[in-house]
C-alpha cells in the first residue's frame, strides 16, 4: 500500500493543515522555548502585567449554589483516581504513591498520566462530595507546593490543556466553598493566586494549532474566569470567540467534529459549565448549541446510557448525557425509527428491541485527526438493552503497540482487505492518507435500510458497499459487497461481542451469550470463526469477550456475503 516511512506520512498529513494552524504551531513552540529559557518565571510577568481586578465572590457564591457546580464536578471515585489526600494518585489503572510530597514530573509515567496529575480532578471531586470536610488545609499546602515547584516551560503543569483543566477545577472548588461559607484563608490565597495568573496566562497559550476539544475547553474556562475576575469587556470578547468556535466545531446535526461521543460529551460539559457560571446572563445561542448537542448524544448512545466506541472513546469516563440533560432541563426526542446525521456521518436505527448505530462518515476532521480510528462502515448493536456488538475500544493513548492496536481496522466491526488499513494511521495521533465513505441510502422501514460505500486506497483497488437492515425487532442483516479493480485479495469481516461467552460454533453459525441475551450469528456465502478476544471499556482495562470472523471464499472480481445477528432468547 502506501509507504509508512517517517517522511511520507508527515508530508501527506501536513497538506491538510491550514496556514493559520501552522502559524499557530510555530507560535506555540516558540513560546515554549522562551518559557524554558527565560531567567524570569513567566507567571511573575503575567501577574505584573495583568489587570488588578478583585474576584467577584458574589458571582462565585451564586455559581456554587447552582446545581451545576456540584453536578458537573468529577465523581469521587478512589478506585479511578486514588486518594490524593494520602498521596495516592491513580489514572488509567496505573497508581503512584508519593506520600507527603508529590513528584510533579513523575518521569516513570506516561504523558497523559502526568497531564492528569496536574488537573486536580481528585480535589474537585472531594470538594463536590464533601464541601464542608476537613481537607482545605491539605489542598492549600498542595497548591503552594505546585506553585513553588512547577513553572512554565518545565514539565507539563502549565501547558495549556492541563492548565485549563486545573483552572476549571479550582474555580469550581472556590465556587462551592463560597456557597457554603467558611473558606480557609490559606486556601483562599492559593485559589486566588492560581486562578488569576492562570486566567491571563492561558490567554497567551490557547492551542490554536490543535483546535478541536482542547481549544473549546480553554475558551470556555476563560469565559468563566473572566466572569469570576469581574472583567466584563474581556468576558464579552471571549464569549464571542467561544461562539465562533462552537459554530465551527459543532456540525449540522449537533455532533462535535472529532466524531467521538466521549469527546462530544466532554465539550457539552464545558458548555454546561459556562451556563452554570453565567446563570441568567447565559446567551441564547449557547443554550441552543447545548440542547442540539444533547439531542445528538441521545440519538447515538446505547440503551444502557453509555457511548458507542467509535474513534477514541471509553465507557464511564464522560459526563453522562442524562445528567447533562437534567441539568440543562432538556428532554431529548426518542422513539423508534431512523435518524440520519449527514455531516457527522452517523445513521441510527431503533426498533422496539434493537438499537443500531452505523459509522458512515469521515474518521476525523482533516485539521485534527488525533482521535481517529479505522472504523469506516463499522457498527454497534444493542438488543433488549444489552450491547451485543461493540467496537473494541481504546486501550492506550501514548505511542506503542496498545495504541496502534486500538486504531486498527481489525479492532472494529467492519471489513478488512488483506492486511491493509482503511486509512493511514501513524504515530499516536496522526493520519496520512484518508478518504471519507458516503451514505448511499438511509431510509426508514419497514425495515430500516442503511447503505454505505467506501473506496479503498488506489493501491488496494477495491470498493466496499455495506447494507444494514433491521429485519425485525431483534434481528440485523448485513450485506457486504466487494469489487476489486486490481485483482482479488483476501477479505475478513469482524464482529466483536463484549463480555460474551461462546455457546456453540460451526462453519456457518455461532451461538453466544452476553448479559442474559443469547444471539445467533449466521452467514451466507462465507464461513465463520469464533475466537476469544478482549476489549477495552476504558484505557488500561482489558475484559474478555468474543470475536467472530467472517471469511468469504477467495477469488473472483466480486464478493458478496451476508451476516445476520439475531436474539434467540432473553
Amino acid at each position: 500500500m502506501v509507504s509508512l516511512d517517517a517522511l511520507g506520512p508527515r508530508l501527506r498529513a501536513g497538506r491538510h493543515y491550514r496556514p493559520r494552524q501552522l502559524a499557530a504551531y510555530v507560535w506555540d513552540r516558540g513560546v515554549r522555548l522562551l518559557e524554558s529559557a527565560s531567567p524570569v518565571d513567566p507567571r511573575r510577568a503575567t501577574r505584573l502585567l495583568s489587570p488588578r481586578y478583585d474576584p467577584d465572590r458574589g458571582v462565585l457564591a451564586s455559581w456554587g449554589g447552582r446545581p451545576g457546580a456540584i453536578a458537573l464536578a468529577p465523581s469521587w471515585r478512589p478506585e479511578v483516581h486514588g486518594d490524593p489526600r494520602q498521596g495516592v494518585y491513580r489514572f488509567q489503572e496505573v497508581e503512584a504513591v508519593f506520600g507527603d510530597r508529590v513528584d510533579w514530573e513523575a518521569p516513570a509515567q506516561s504523558k497523559l498520566w502526568r497531564f492528569h496529575l496536574h488537573y486536580f480532578d481528585g480535589a474537585a471531586a472531594l470538594a463536590a462530595s464533601d464541601p464542608e470536610g476537613d481537607w482545605q488545609g491539605w489542598l492549600a499546602a498542595v497548591l503552594e507546593d505546585h506553585w513553588e515547584r512547577c513553572r512554565p516551560g518545565q514539565g507539563y503543569g502549565w501547558q495549556a490543556f492541563p492548565l485549563a483543566c486545573r483552572q476549571a477545577n479550582l474555580l469550581r472548588i472556590w465556587a462551592v466553598l463560597e456557597s457554603v461559607g467558611g473558606i480557609d484563608p490559606a486556601l483562599l490565597k492559593q485559589l486566588a493566586r492560581h486562578t488569576r495568573v492562570g486566567f491571563h496566562y492561558l490567554r497567551l497559550r490557547l492551542e490554536q494549532h490543535l483546535q478541536g476539544n482542547h481549544l473549546l475547553k480553554e475558551l470556555a474556562v476563560l469565559v468563566t474566569s473572566a466572569q469570576v475576575w469581574a472583567e466584563p469587556a474581556l468576558r464579552r470578547h471571549l464569549t464571542q470567540r467561544l461562539r465562533r468556535e462552537i459554530e465551527v466545531q459543532f456540525l449540522a446535526g449537533g455532533g462535535h467534529e472529532e466524531r467521538s461521543l466521549r469527546y462530544h460529551l466532554d465539550c457539552l460539559r464545558d458548555l454546561a459549565e459556562v451556563r452554570a457560571a453565567l446563570g441568567s446572563e447565559t446567551p441564547s445561542w449557547l443554550d441552543r448549541a447545548t440542547r442540539r448537542g444533547l439531542d445528538f448524544a441521545a440519538a447515538l448512545e446505547h440503551p444502557d446510557g453509555q457511548v458507542p466506541l467509535f474513534n477514541d472513546a471509553e465507557l464511564g469516563m464522560a459526563h453522562p448525557r442524562a445528567s447533562l440533560s437534567e441539568l440543562v432541563g432538556h428532554v431529548a426526542p426518542g422513539g423508534e425509527g431512523l435518524r440520519r446525521f449527514d455531516a457527522e456521518g452517523y445513521v441510527v436505527a431503533r426498533s422496539a428491541r434493537s438499537h443500531l448505530v452505523v459509522d458512515c462518515g469521515p474518521v476525523a476532521p482533516d485539521h485534527q485527526p488525533a482521535h481517529s480510528h479505522c472504523d469506516i462502515l463499522s457498527f454497534e448493536l444493542s438488543i433488549d438493552g444489552q450491547r451485543i456488538v461493540g467496537n473494541r475500544g481504546t486501550l492506550a493513548y501514548g505511542g506503542g503497540p496498545d495504541r496502534a492496536l486500538s486504531r486498527t481496522t481489525a479492532s472494529h466491526n467492519t471489513l478488512q482487505i488483506g492486511d491493509h488499513e482503511q486509512v493511514e494511521v501513524w504515530s499516536a495521533f496522526r493520519l496520512g492518507w484518508r478518504r471519507a465513505p458516503e451514505i448511499v441510502v438511509a431510509q426508514d422501514g419497514p425495515p430500516p435500510r442503511i447503505e454505505g460505500r467506501f473506496l479503498w486506497h488506489p493501491d488496494v483497488g477495491a470498493e466496499h458497499r455495506r447494507t444494514f437492515r433491521l429485519t425485525d425487532a431483534a434481528a440485523l442483516r448485513v450485506d457486504d459487497e466487494v469489487r476489486f479493480s486490481k485483482g482479488p485479495q483476501p477479505v475478513a469481516a469482524r464482529l466483536h461481542l463484549p463480555d460474551a461467552e461462546l455457546v456453540e460454533a460451526s462453519a456457518d453459525q455461532v451461538l453466544a451469550r452476553t448479559g442474559g441475551v443469547t444471539v445467533r450469528i449466521g452467514v451466507e456465502g462465507a464461513a465463520l470463526e469464533a475466537e476469544p478476544c478482549d476489549w477495552f471499556p476504558r484505557m488500561g482495562v482489558r475484559r474478555p469477550g468474543l470475536r467472530v470472523v467472517v471469511r468469504p471464499p477467495a477469488g473472483g472480481a466480486e464478493l458478496r456475503f451476508t451476516t445476520t445477528v439475531e436474539a434467540v432468547s432473553a
